[in-house]
Formats: C-alpha cells, structure tokens, sequence
C-alpha cells in the first residue's frame, strides 16, 4: 500500500479555503445558509435534468407512459421503493459542500477531519453571529479540529496521529461525519 503522506497546515488550509470559495456564490467574502440551500437546489436540478433525459428516450422533451414503465421497470425491485432508489441509485444530494482533496490518500487521511460546509457548520461557527460564516471564521472552526489532531505540534497531521482510539475520527467525531461515504472519494489528479 502506498504510504500516505502528512498533511500540513497549509494544505488543509487551502482545502479549507476552496470549500469557502466554491460556496461563496456572490463573492461577498461570506458564505450564507441561502447559499449553501442554492447550491444544493442546482444539484438537485442537474440530478433532475439527467433522470428525466435517461427517461426521455425518444428526446421529444416529453415522458410518456410507455417510457414512464419502461423506466421503472429497468429499476427492478428498486421501483417499489422511492427511497430505496434514491439511496440505492446515489440519489441524494447532499447539502455540502465537501472537501475537494488532492488523491484518494489525502482524503483517507483527512476523512472526518474536515467537516463538510453546510448550514448546521455556519451556524456553529459564525462567533459574531453577522450575515454569514466569514473565511477567518471557518479556517478558525476548521483549524481547532486540526490542532486537535496535530498531537505532536508539528504542523502536519500524519496516518498515525488520524487515527483515533475508540473509533473516534479527528476532531473527536465518532464514525462517519453526516454526509460522508464510507469509503473515501476517489482521488481527483
């Protein structure tokens, strides 16, 4: 197995920092609770959009009865089930924004440290309770749960000081953070 290499400060940072930028819909230097449920709508239009072409075969911007079964019927015994197709066909959207990492190593070493940007976090972390979660506010909300697991204080958190006695994540959270796979997201190169 390859070994997994330490993350710095600096790289957590800037992941942290990108999650911010990609929320941040209007540039205001603020990421608002109405901009977190903005980007998940646009989600769940795009997931939408892609079901109804799937199920539009003959493209006429239409979903006749005959493509309606057929496509419930490619579902097996999914189509029982509006929640079992959802979970079973990676229906959900979540509303997070999650961490982009640099390889599927970084993310199982980071997994359950970084906690995902969503309302519950803005509300938590926004200390002077103003329009929206400011970058100084989330890189400090973030940045605890990195000292935390920064055990050794040496600025990089490594495979050793991820993992956590009793099943606990970095940060303290027990098991999976709300939104999280089980497995960690395949690298992006």
């Amino acid at each position: 197995m390859k070994d997994i290499k330490a993350v710095t400060r600096a790289r957590f940072d800037k992941i942290v920092a990108n999650m911010f930028r990609d929320a941040d819909q209007n540039r205001d230097g603020f990421v608002t609770t109405a901009e977190i449920k903005a980007l998940a709508s646009a989600r769940r239009d795009v997931l939408i959009g892609k079901r109804f072409e799937r199920i539009d075969t003959n493209r006429d911007r239409a979903i006749s009865h005959d493509e309606f079964f057929e496509w419930q019927r490619s579902l097996g015994s999914l189509a029982q089930s509006d929640e079992a197709q959802a979970i079973g066909r990676g229906g959900l959207v979540p509303e997070t924004i999650e961490p982009d990492y640099r390889d599927e190593m970084e993310a199982r070493l980071l997994l359950g440290l970084i906690e995902p940007l969503s309302t519950g976090l803005i509300a938590k972390a926004n200390l002077n309770y103003d329009a929206g979660l400011s970058l100084a506010e989330f890189l400090a909300y973030e940045g605890k749960r990195f000292d935390e697991a920064d055990r050794d204080r040496n600025g990089a958190i490594s495979m050793g000081e991820a993992r956590q006695p009793e099943g606990r994540l970095p940060g303290g959270v027990r098991g999976l953070p709300p939104g999280r796979p089980p497995q960690p997201p395949q690298g992006n190169q």
